[in-house]
Formats: C-alpha cells, sequence, structure tokens
C-alpha cells in the first residue's frame, strides 16, 4: 500500500444532486448507497479522507452505520468553490503535505493514480486518453498561497485557479474521466465494473 501519511482527501458531495432526484453520495449504485462504494474505495489507498456534505445528507449518513468518520457540513446551495473552501479550513494544516480534490460523482481511482499524483508534488491533474479529470491534487504551499489566503468570489473555480500551474499525469484509469451524473451514466458505469 502507498504512503499517503501526509495526504488528505476532500470527498466534495454539498450538492442537491438535482439530475439524480437527491444528493449524489446518497444514490444507489448497484445495491449499496453511493458514499459506501466510494468510501471502501478509498479507504483501499489509507488516504485520510474529509467529507463535505450538506445538513440533509448529514442527517442521513449519521443515520447509517460506520458512515464517513470525517464529515464538514456546507451549504447544498452555494458553489462548489465554496464547499471546497470550507473543507479546506476544516484541516489541520500543518499536518497536511498536499490534499486530493475528489468530487462525490467521480469514482475513487485506483492507488496508482493517487501516487502519481502525490509524487509530483504540485498542483497535478490525472489525464487518460488525452483528457482531464479527477482527483486534483494540491500541494499544501499552493494551498496557503492561492486558496486561503487569496481573494474569491462566488464564481471562482478550481479548474481555473490551477490552469495556468498544473502538472499533468497520464494515467490508465478510465474512472478518472467517469462522471455519474444521472442513472444512465451510473448504469454504463455499473456494466464496466463489477460493484
Amino acid at each position: 500500500m502507498p504512503n499517503f501519511e501526509c495526504d488528505h482527501v476532500l470527498v466534495l458531495a454539498g450538492g442537491k444532486g438535482t439530475r439524480m432526484d437527491g444528493p449524489k453520495v446518497l444514490m444507489d449504485v448497484g445495491g449499496s448507497p453511493w458514499w459506501r462504494v466510494q468510501m471502501d474505495r478509498l479507504a483501499a489507498t489509507g488516504i485520510e479522507q474529509t467529507w463535505v456534505v450538506s445538513s440533509t445528507t448529514r442527517l442521513a449518513l449519521d443515520a447509517e452505520s460506520s458512515p464517513p468518520k470525517r464529515l464538514v457540513e456546507a451549504h447544498s446551495d452555494e458553489p462548489m468553490f465554496g464547499s471546497l473552501i470550507r473543507g479546506i479550513r476544516s484541516l489541520v494544516i500543518d499536518r497536511v503535505r498536499g490534499v486530493f480534490i475528489l468530487p462525490i460523482d467521480v469514482p475513487a481511482p485506483d492507488a496508482a493514480v493517487w501516487r502519481a499524483l502525490s509524487a509530483t508534488r504540485q498542483c497535478a491533474v490525472p489525464i487518460y486518453r488525452s483528457k482531464r479529470g479527477h482527483p486534483i491534487y494540491l500541494p499544501i504551499d499552493w494551498i496557503r498561497s492561492h486558496l486561503l489566503h487569496g481573494p474569491h468570489g462566488t464564481d471562482s473555480r478550481l479548474d481555473t485557479l490551477v490552469q495556468r500551474v498544473r502538472t499533468n499525469v497520464e494515467v490508465h484509469d478510465p474512472d478518472v474521466t467517469t462522471n455519474l451524473n444521472t442513472p444512465d451514466d451510473v448504469a454504463m458505469w455499473l456494466n464496466a465494473n463489477e460493484i
């Protein structure tokens, strides 16, 4: 298992999931709630996790057995960037070398992807067949100078902020470019994977 002792992953799961008729974190995927599938996939990497969720989702997760251990509450109406900043501010920054940003609708990829991104020690984005994906890796020094102390509006986007400084990392896992936005997306992903 790779050593991610000083890295952390923020799972951004604060949205309403309008196209899925409810929060994506709670959607059924192959007979299991998506949060459990995602949590198990992340546990296989050994990376510490923080989940940024809405108050509605938090109530649902709190009622479950063995939910994600670390939950941070966000507003479901705020843009994803707001959830990102809430999650970053919840971390003990001095103990973190870098942070992976994983939207809830992107299946957590295999450990080789996380290892390759972390090894760059730079803002890094996985590339599969010429298409950019997630998770995005952010070194803590960049987070301090560009996220925690920078002026950001409600229209700020992480992809725009890292555009000029990112390192593209070729990977072999198609999940990095997968987005489970609709029931059809989930069905296609399930057909391609054993869950």
